[in-house]
């Protein structure tokens, strides 16, 4: 999907074909803003200064 600043609806066609089907839709899709988070999960609940 393209990167986009704001959600936006766009309009998106697909098309499949084979030897005896063939079929066209088109759909308005919403496109999304995507917002990367990082996780970050430890192997201890907490840690105390100096462990590792």
């Amino acid at each position: 999907a393209p990167l986009v600043q704001n959600n936006v609806v766009q309009e998106l066609e697909v098309e499949v074909q084979g030897e005896t089907f063939h079929s066209k839709k088109l759909k308005k899709v919403m496109i999304k803003v995507y917002k990367p988070m990082t996780f970050v999960q430890t192997d201890k609940p907490i840690y105390l200064p100096g462990q590792t």
